[in-house]
């Protein structure tokens, strides 16, 4: 589903689920890590990979599926999936949050109604 509060709520009790998860980019961070932009008051979700997601923008519609993590851990997150981030310092400003280890990235944009 989307993106929203009532998904970072959710995130509380389901630690380790697999998910699909809708949203827009907000920041591509790297080939291998970028945020989907919070609604209203939730804060941006990180997204991380082992595979690189070239050609993300701000403002892409995605589509990512994966697993929910309750708490990003930065040494944690790299020895997981294999990825040194060279810009750990961005990254640690997410210690501790929801985040999502992507399986696949969909960068289609759903079909929109006139």
């Amino acid at each position: 589903g989307p993106y929203d509060a009532k998904f970072r709520a959710w995130v509380n009790d389901n630690d380790d689920s697999i998910v699909a998860v809708t949203g827009n980019v907000e920041k591509v961070i790297s080939e291998n890590a970028f945020t989907l932009a919070g609604e209203g008051d939730s804060e941006d979700l990180l997204v991380v990979g082992a595979d690189k997601v070239s050609g993300l923008q701000a403002g892409s519609a995605v589509t990512v599926t994966g697993t929910v993590h309750k708490a990003f851990n930065l040494p944690g997150v790299e020895d997981d999936i294999h990825v040194d981030f060279e810009d750990d310092n961005v990254l640690q400003g997410f210690d501790r949050d929801p985040y999502v280890e992507a399986a696949q990235v969909d960068t289609t944009a759903p079909a929109t109604t006139p």
